[in-house]
């Protein structure tokens, strides 16, 4: 039986994925893997200024800010690398 992978970490990896189709479209593997970065993190940190926010307020967090989140993203990112990483390599 294969695993179920969380709808917020699948989520990271479609958008990370999207955002690694673009990159590749404007520079490459090394492109879809900067945008996967730059789209992690950016992600994140406005998750953890909207918590900052929130706790400023008195109210609770509403977002988490994880690693593995940014990992998804990254992950997703990576897919597209790799496919032009491979491209001509199987035959």
């Amino acid at each position: 039986m294969l695993p179920i992978i969380p709808v917020d970490k699948a989520n990271h990896m479609v958008y990370g994925g999207v955002a690694g189709l673009l990159g590749a479209a404007l520079g490459g593997a090394a492109g879809a893997l900067v945008a996967g970065a730059v789209v992690a993190a950016g992600k994140e940190l406005v998750d953890l200024a909207g918590n900052r926010r929130a706790l400023a307020r008195g109210a609770p967090p509403p977002h988490g800010v994880e690693w593995l989140d940014g990992a998804a993203t990254l992950a997703g990112a990576a897919v597209p690398a790799l496919a032009i990483l491979l491209k001509g390599t199987i035959t």
